[in-house]
């Protein structure tokens, strides 16, 4: 089977363009996040984790609803490791202000306390950088990915041919 390498540009211009939008409306509660109390910022901050990855994942459903199942896998994977990825920048570059791998397994309670002091600022803010990294990656991947469909008008051409040379 013959496969083909396009760019597609419908998928990137889907996914890439449902991240961004994820991006407004992530970057739009974090701001909003910043000027409630602790316990009303709850839900902002939920959607400042959630909505990048929720986004794309919409994106590469409308792009391609056949990858579901990849599409929701990977968008988990995206939402579930950057979390991680953003805590612990957070633990190493809180202190000294710019990233120290030292720090981070040596000043690990004032990471904590200069963090909580500035309402996890730096983890929030690079959570949204992890993600929207990640969403260009998979969305340029989707769009030069190996299509596995062979190209209708050379499979149409294909048997054409086979059925002029069987006569």
């Amino acid at each position: 089977m013959d496969t083909i390498r396009r760019f597609d540009l419908r998928a990137f211009a889907l996914m890439l363009g449902a991240a961004t939008l994820g991006l407004l409306w992530a970057n739009y509660n974090r701001g909003l996040a910043s000027s409630l109390a602790p316990e009303a910022a709850l839900r902002p901050h939920v959607w400042v984790i959630f909505a990048i990855p929720f986004a794309l994942l919409l994106g590469w459903l409308l792009a391609r609803r056949h990858e579901a199942g990849q599409a929701l896998l990977v968008c988990f994977c995206v939402y579930f490791f950057s979390t991680f990825i953003a805590a612990r920048y957070e633990s190493c570059a809180v202190v000294t202000g710019s990233f120290d791998l030292g720090v981070c397994f040596t000043g690990t309670a004032e990471a904590q306390e200069l963090a909580q002091g500035s309402g996890h600022a730096l983890y929030f803010q690079s959570i949204l950088i992890i993600q929207s990294f990640a969403a260009l990656v998979i969305a340029l991947q989707r769009a030069v990915g190996r299509s596995t469909m062979p190209d209708q008008v050379r499979l149409r051409q294909n048997s054409e041919f086979r059925i002029q040379n069987s006569d």
